[in-house]
């Protein structure tokens, strides 16, 4: 079964590209001293989100290296790489069926010990300004 990689490769880029614009419209923003305390609180949610939707999809992309790669050194007649490249989107859709069900086990606890908490230190301006 062929596997489209191209909608992948878009994601993975749009969300470096994504997480690069945060990075320098949020250090423009708060040395401009705007600061939103809906973005301080929804910020670490955000940049979760996105990195868990990066790390969802490189399965696909490894997936598929895998595969080329077993092909390429010999190993394609061996049954485990023939039933992985025959079902490579069940293979799939079974490893973020494992990441998300442990993203619902562990959530809630994220949440209750403070993992999405604002840490207490400095912001960027009060570092800039003790120079």
């Amino acid at each position: 079964m062929q596997l489209n990689l191209k909608p992948y490769y878009w994601l993975l880029l749009g969300i470096i590209v994504t997480f690069v614009l945060i990075g320098v419209i949020g250090n423009i923003l708060i040395l401009n001293g705007v600061a939103s305390p809906f973005w301080r609180k929804a910020g670490p949610y955000v940049a979760f989100a996105l990195f868990f939707l990066f790390g969802m999809s490189l399965v696909p992309i490894s997936l598929k290296g895998f595969v080329v790669s077993q092909y390429k050194i010999g190993n394609a007649n061996l049954p485990m790489v023939q039933l992985i490249s025959q079902h490579i989107k069940l293979v799939m859709i079974a490893v973020w069926s494992v990441f998300l069900l442990g993203l619902v086990i562990a959530l809630p606890f994220m949440i209750k010990d403070g993992f999405f908490d604002q840490a207490q230190a400095d912001t960027p301006t009060d570092l800039y300004q003790r120079k």
